[in-house]
């Protein structure tokens, strides 16, 4: 595990998206690497990588489902949709999701006869791509021309979902390059946090310069981008962390909560906290098993 950062990648993938080049580099780095001291004395990398097998029950499936069909309309507020459509869309994707097309189909992304969908309309046959189900279903009710944007929203439920029965990467990082694209390179949601479409693109860069701040996501996958392979993000959350006194809070979750995730994200910030008390009572600090209770975890949405 390295303790150095990874400065050639950032600056490389900052330069082509910026097509600047700032004169200060070396100060920048050097602010970052003190302000993050104590973090990577606390994990001792600047990244800590674990991978596990993480299968969702039907019961987490159904919650990730209700969960996006909520959030549907706060991005339909950002393409400046009317009350009345982002009602009508909602209501169709409920039907849609929670009964017309089976969650295995919701994976593959394809309809077979396990979906009520097939029973219930002519125009909808075993092999049909759920897309163009969703497609034939907007056109019918005069809303065809959300049709891109339902399709394209659709992608970030199928993304959360696809990884059940595969392995998945959790990672906890300090590393420069991961807040910069903390909302890029993703399986298709964005956040305000995008250097690319975001309203507030500088915010991941802050948090570079504060001494408490990690990222947490998780990955299945790599993409090529502006030359590199990079993990294709899941999910995202900060964590921001108090060495001193063992408390860490975890911010709100990117694209939606995803429990198995953040659990894993958890474990590997709580066995950090807990190999430095250890270590502090092997010193003579502190009081070990006392300290090791004291540890703090909470959750904080916005």
């Amino acid at each position: 595990m390295s303790q150095k950062f990874n400065w050639d990648d950032f600056w490389y993938v900052y330069k082509a998206i910026t097509e600047t080049e700032p004169l200060y580099k070396r100060d920048f780095e050097e602010e970052v690497e003190k302000a993050k001291e104590k973090l990577i004395k606390l994990f001792g990398s600047t990244k800590i990588e674990i991978e596990k097998e993480i299968n969702l029950t039907l019961e987490e499936q159904g919650e990730i489902t209700s969960k996006y069909i909520d959030s549907i309309k706060e991005r339909a507020v950002k393409r400046n949709f009317s009350k009345k459509v982002i009602n009508k869309l909602q209501k169709i994707m409920l039907f849609f999701l929670q009964l017309d097309i089976d969650k295995e189909d919701l994976m593959t992304g394809y309809i077979t006869k396990k979906s009520r969908i097939i029973k219930t309309r002519e125009d909808v046959i075993p092999g049909m791509k759920i897309s163009k189900a969703l497609r034939i279903i907007l056109k019918e009710k005069g809303l065809e021309e959300y049709t891109d944007f339902l399709i394209q929203d659709l992608s970030i439920l199928q993304g959360q979902l696809k990884h059940t029965n595969s392995p998945v990467k959790i990672v906890v990082s300090l590393e420069p390059i991961d807040f910069l694209l903390a909302s890029d390179v993703t399986t298709g949601w964005r956040t305000c946090h995008s250097i690319i479409t975001g309203t507030h693109p500088a915010g991941n860069l802050s948090y570079l310069f504060d001494s408490h701040t990690v990222i947490a996501y998780a990955y299945r996958t790599e993409e090529s981008a502006w030359g590199l392979k990079l993990p294709k993000k899941l999910w995202r959350q900060w964590v921001h962390i108090d060495v001193k006194n063992a408390i860490a809070l975890f911010q709100r979750q990117y694209p939606t909560e995803m429990l198995s995730f953040e659990k894993a994200a958890r474990f590997i910030v709580g066995e950090a906290l807990k190999n430095t008390m250890v270590q502090k009572k092997a010193g003579g600090k502190g009081t070990g098993k006392k300290e090791m209770m004291n540890a703090t975890f909470s959750t904080k949405q916005k």
